[in-house]
This record gives C-alpha cells, structure tokens and sequence, in this order.
C-alpha cells in the first residue's frame, strides 16, 4: 500500500469511529478495574497505571482494529509481514508477567504465543477461511486459558489480546 492509499477517505477514522474506540477502550479500563478490585489485588498505584494502560490498549484495539482504517495501515492486503510483526511486538502479556511479582509465567506466556501463532495461521490459511479460522482459534486459545488458569485481576486480558490480534482477523478489508 502506497502512502498516498494511506490518505484515502475510508482509510481514515471518522470522528465517530475513533469517540466508539476511545469509549471502547475506557470500558476496558473500567472491566480491568473491577476484575482487580473483585480478585483483591493489591498492586501498588505504577502497576495498576500498567495494568489500566495495556487494558486501554487491547480492549480498545479490539474495536479499533476492526475498522477499515486500522485493516488496511495494519493488515494491508498482501502484506502479511506486517500483521505478524504487529503481532510479535505486542509483548503486553510479558509485560504483565515482568512488572507484576509472583505472576504465572507459563500462562502469560501462553497467552502471548496463542496471540502470535493465531496471526501466523490466519495470514497463511487461505482467505475464504480466515474468518472462522480466526474466531476458532480465539474459542480454543480461552478454553486453554481456562484450563491453565489466569492470574487473578487479568481476568479480561486473554479474550482482549487474542481477539485484538486473531479475532480481528475475521473482519475484511472491505469492511464498512
């Protein structure tokens, strides 16, 4: 995609799709908080700015990576490079697992490779199945989260990371 595609009118956010992203995100925020206050943590007010900011991020990008706008700068046709790079470095998971003392390595980490194999599936597998391709592998990576356990407080962040980085996946570039 040429920068200049990148100026197109429906390659760009109107304003109501970036208030219904931004209104998305700050109820992640609030999702976050209430799985923290109902699991009892107690992270000191830097770890749950951490928490709060990577729930802004994943929920949001939820909502945002649906739209055309985040399709086409992030997932260009063709370009299936960027979407596994865009994948690769979204480390929120290992992040967690880093700032937030006695969490569950394994399962952090689980998450964050489920995150990043969905992405290599659904950018191999032929274009008439990524859709549901996408959406399976969201279904089986929370039945194995569920399996393996979650630290407590990040109840939200399996479901957040996988369907921001697989799930929207199964929304196409034609998208409207």
């Amino acid at each position: 995609m040429t920068p200049s595609a990148l100026d197109e009118p429906s390659c760009q956010p109107t304003s109501a799709q970036r208030r219904v992203v931004l209104a998305v995100a700050m109820a992640g925020v609030a999702i976050a908080s209430i799985c923290a206050g109902i699991a009892g943590v107690e992270w000191p007010s830097w770890q749950l700015a951490i928490v709060l900011f990577v729930a802004f991020d994943l929920v949001g990008g939820v909502a945002a990576l649906c739209l055309p706008a985040a399709i086409h700068k992030f997932r260009p046709p063709g370009d299936t490079l960027r979407a596994i790079l865009f994948a690769a470095f979204h480390v929120h998971p290992l992040l967690l697992a880093f700032v937030l003392p006695g969490m569950d390595w394994a399962a952090l980490s689980t998450i964050y490779l489920s995150g990043v194999g969905g992405v290599l599936l659904v950018t191999v597998i032929h274009p008439e199945f990524r859709a549901s391709a996408a959406l399976t592998w969201c279904a089986i990576t929370l039945a194995v989260v569920a399996l393996i356990g979650i630290p407590p407080g990040l109840e939200w962040l399996a479901p957040a990371f996988v369907l921001k980085l697989v799930g929207s996946h199964a929304v196409s570039c034609e998208a409207r």
